[in-house]
């Protein structure tokens, strides 16, 4: 029978020094490594990758640079006059001038003044609800990482381009906002053009912006079209190589301005006779090829879009209708009342073959 080792060892040293902290046993597994180097001048230039420990090295998640669905946002409903929507109702009235008042010049002394009796129409703007539901694993929210909070931002974001395009090209009907395209008495503008041209196009927005200032008597106050347009706008080329549309202050009498070309729903991408806005909610599917888009030019002044509190969705947390199996449901709504109609000449819709952007 083998005697039992009773000095010292690697793996008793090794316990003791890592466990119970002996000075004796750290000095010994310290003067050992120094030996080993000695009568093996190579070992200390061995190479380990991190695969021989990889149980080792566990992957980092960095939740928080989590990439969001891309999604359009608002900035077309950010354009019109917010007004807080009324605590209660589900329509809002706004009374319209649809006969005014006249005056005249008065023929005669003692003559009769012209007279006319003013009369109004109620604008009966119903209030819209927009809003969605996820259903989660109540695992995935209490054993995940910023699950809830992901979840409701995409609502929130999806809710917001939602909106987007309500004002734009909402229907009126089944339960929709009535969009911009969709009122009855705008401006009407026709742009018919096989290979269409900024020098073609300019007189069509001239004309757009013309009207709303000799129907409505105020000023447009942006014109909105989709990404693709204004990309479009971007690269086309006068007949000796220069870009129409250059960055402000840079060329001499360009036809349009690039103030802020790239940076997407924080403000106008330029200026096209008034401040250009980019919406990627603006359709592209219209007219009798259903490859059209639209330009809309507008004093978005007379746009009034009502929303509750800051325009964020209210969100809801349910737990008891998916309880049994242990499910969450995540709910995001808002209510909102969009009064297109209140002054239509306000607003210019430019339409026709020659708005089928060309690709690039």
């Amino acid at each position: 029978m083998a005697a039992w080792v009773t000095g010292p060892s690697f793996l008793r040293d090794l316990y003791m020094a890592q466990v119970r902290h002996d000075p004796g046993a750290t000095e010994r597994l310290a003067r050992h490594g120094r030996e080993v180097e000695i009568d093996n001048p190579d070992f200390h230039k061995r190479a380990m990758t991190t695969g021989a420990v990889a149980g080792f090295v566990p992957p980092q998640y960095l939740d928080d640079l989590f990439a969001e669905y891309a999604r359009a946002g608002r900035p077309v409903a950010n354009l019109c006059r917010r007004l807080a929507l009324p605590a209660e109702g589900m329509t809002v009235e706004i009374p319209r001038v649809t006969t005014p008042t006249i005056v005249g010049v008065q023929a005669t002394q003692n003559a009769t003044l012209s007279n006319q009796d003013l009369d109004d129409t109620l604008l009966s703007v119903p209030v819209v609800t927009v809003g969605g539901y996820v259903d989660t694993s109540r695992q995935a929210i209490e054993r995940g990482t910023i699950v809830e909070a992901v979840l409701f931002a995409d609502l929130a974001a999806a809710y917001a381009a939602q909106l987007d395009a309500q004002i734009i090209n909402g229907s009126g009907t089944s339960g929709q906002h009535l969009g911009l395209l969709n009122v009855s008495g705008v401006n009407g503008i026709t742009y018919t053009d096989a290979t269409p041209t900024i020098p073609e196009l300019w007189p069509k927005l001239a004309d757009a912006v013309g009207k709303v200032m000799s129907g409505r008597f105020t000023g447009p106050t942006a014109m909105v079209s989709h990404p693709n347009l204004w990309a479009w706008l971007l690269a086309e080329r006068d007949t000796t190589g220069r870009p129409m549309f250059e960055p402000s202050g840079v060329a001499f009498n360009p036809m349009g301005t690039t103030t802020n070309p790239t940076d997407y729903g924080t403000g106008p991408q330029g200026n096209v006779l008034v401040p250009f806005v980019a919406s990627g909610n603006m359709p592209t599917n219209l007219g009798a090829g259903t490859n059209e888009t639209r330009i809309i030019v507008a004093d978005f002044r007379d746009c009034i879009l009502m929303e509750e509190g800051n325009a964020a969705p209210a969100q809801l947390r349910f737990d008891e209708p998916l309880s049994a199996s242990l499910g969450v449901r995540l709910v995001a709504y808002g209510y909102s009342a969009f009064a297109s109609g209140r002054q239509p000449k306000a607003v210019s819709v430019v339409s026709g073959t020659g708005l089928i952007v060309p690709a690039l």
